[in-house]
């Protein structure tokens, strides 16, 4: 597929997100759970602690962000996206808490989210160990 004809179809799926998301029932269960499936099947992480491990997922992505942690919790801030194909449920932190399960073994249970204030989306994280 040439670069125009990639380009297209990526585009071409962010329109049918957004008519799923505004059309349809799409539930954060499903999208967590589309985020796991992928995690499992097509990725090998290499980090070993949840910040190492969300820094590696972002940087897979390339989406420029950072994340900081203390007191068993991490807040990831991540540059807004310009066109957001889920406006109203946004799959990074469903991709970022399968990404540490994987990596460490340790889960991330969401405490925070911010969408879309100041330029930045953030997520708030508490770190447990794997149930």
């Amino acid at each position: 597929m040439s670069n125009a004809t990639s380009q297209a179809v990526r585009e071409l799926l962010v329109i049918i997100l957004k008519k799923l998301f505004e059309r349809l029932n799409v539930t954060r269960g499903q999208i967590a759970l589309a985020a796991e499936l992928h995690v499992a099947e097509d990725i090998a992480p290499q980090a070993r602690d949840p910040v190492s491990a969300v820094s590696e997922a972002m940087a897979r992505l390339g989406a420029e962000a950072s994340v900081s942690s203390g007191d068993e919790e991490l807040l990831v801030k991540v540059a807004s996206c310009s066109d957001c194909a889920s406006p109203s449920i946004c799959p990074l932190p469903f991709y970022l808490a399968a990404y540490v399960k994987k990596a460490t073994g340790k889960r991330l249970l969401m405490v925070e989210e911010k969408l879309r204030e100041g330029g930045f989306c953030s997520f708030r994280f508490r770190v447990l160990d794997r149930g």
